[in-house]
């Protein structure tokens, strides 16, 4: 049976919060070389999604 998207959302949403969840706050938060640190990837990305 194929998937919803909303179905994949949820997957992939539930996945990413066992990783991160698996980080230390410095780890989730720190950017190196200047690039964006995890954090601000995952608030980016996810949040207009939650709208």
């Amino acid at each position: 049976m194929k998937k919803s998207v909303k179905d994949n959302l949820y997957e992939t949403r539930s996945k990413l919060v066992q990783v991160i969840t698996l980080l230390t706050d410095t780890q989730f938060n720190s950017k190196s070389n200047e690039v964006w640190s995890i954090a601000q990837v995952c608030h980016a990305a996810l949040v207009p999604l939650a709208c």
